[in-house]
């Protein structure tokens, strides 16, 4: 997600969030900016279920930009890890 308007991002962040979370019990989400914290969270296996969503902003400040786009690529097979990217700016 992204744009200018952060009421309403995290307004439908807010949605997304319920919505999976009703779909999926046991559901263990992390709200972080991206680094090691957030590498940490997705590498990590969950106490209580088997689905992880991770909330990350601040993605386009990051020193490291290809680094982390490689890190996201990564992730994309892994079907019990879900990341919602919240943004100002398009990536």
């Amino acid at each position: 997600m992204y744009g200018p308007d952060s009421y309403s991002r995290i307004k439908k962040q807010k949605e997304i969030i319920a919505e999976y979370a009703s779909k999926h019990s046991g559901l263990t989400i992390g709200r972080f900016d991206f680094g090691d914290e957030f590498k940490n969270f997705v590498r990590s296996g969950s106490l209580f279920g088997v689905k992880k969503l991770a909330v990350i902003s601040n993605l386009t400040t990051t020193d490291t930009e290809k680094e982390s786009v490689l890190f996201l690529k990564s992730l994309v097979k892994d079907e019990s890890t879900i990341v919602l990217v919240s943004e100002d700016k398009k990536l």
